[in-house]
């Protein structure tokens, strides 16, 4: 396959009344003692995935996984966390969420088991979409920090409003001094950069 141009290999032991995971290691070993291509792991059970994932020699991909229950939450994690420190063992993670407390399930992202593979989480709180008042953007970043730990939280600010406009360098500079002063954020982090006038924020941290 290789020869024919495979850029991946997908392996798959998913075979009834074989020993999956054992199976699919040896597998995998037996692909790696002849070729250096990544390997697919193709399994529908996640936990099997992750499993053989740790005996890939290089990061590969995931195949015929779901999104239901944990899969998206704890399992892919999981595996990005095993992909990502076989390149760097001393990697940090971070992790990009949508800034609203409830449903946390439509976006597969629970703090509370993300809180294991990655350490710094950054809820993207859409401000003006949201229609977030001051003291809401605070409860939002507090509920963060309160499921994360110890974990840290880095506060989503948008530089921009609902219409697509940036904001004005003051608006972005009352924003970010409201979290850093008011929160228990440990950090803050500035998306969509370049559609608002970014101010200087040095003063908030004293």
């Amino acid at each position: 396959q290789v020869e024919a141009g495979a850029a991946i290999l997908d392996v798959n032991a998913g075979v009834p009344g074989l020993d999956e995971p054992q199976v699919l290691r040896t597998t995998v070993e037996a692909i790696q003692s002849v070729t250096d291509t990544p390997i697919s792991v193709d399994s529908p059970d996640a936990r099997v995935c992750v499993e053989a994932m740790k005996f890939c020699n290089k990061p590969g991909l995931i195949n015929s996984v779901s999104g239901e229950g944990d899969k998206i939450d704890v399992v892919f994690p999981e595996t990005l966390v095993i992909a990502a420190k076989k390149i760097k063992p001393d990697v940090i993670l971070s992790a990009a969420l949508m800034g609203e407390t409830s449903p946390q399930k439509d976006y597969g992202q629970e703090p509370n088991q993300m809180n294991a593979y990655f350490s710094i989480f950054m809820p993207m709180a859409y401000i003006s979409s949201y229609g977030y008042s001051a003291a809401q953007n605070v409860a939002v970043a507090n509920w963060f920090v309160n499921r994360a730990a110890p974990s840290e939280v880095w506060h989503g600010i948008a530089t921009y409003n609902s219409q697509d406009k940036g904001l004005s360098a003051d608006q972005i500079h009352q924003d970010c001094s409201n979290i850093a002063k008011n929160s228990k954020a440990q950090g803050i982090a500035l998306f969509r950069y370049g559609i608002g006038t970014i101010p200087d924020l040095t003063d908030i941290w004293k």
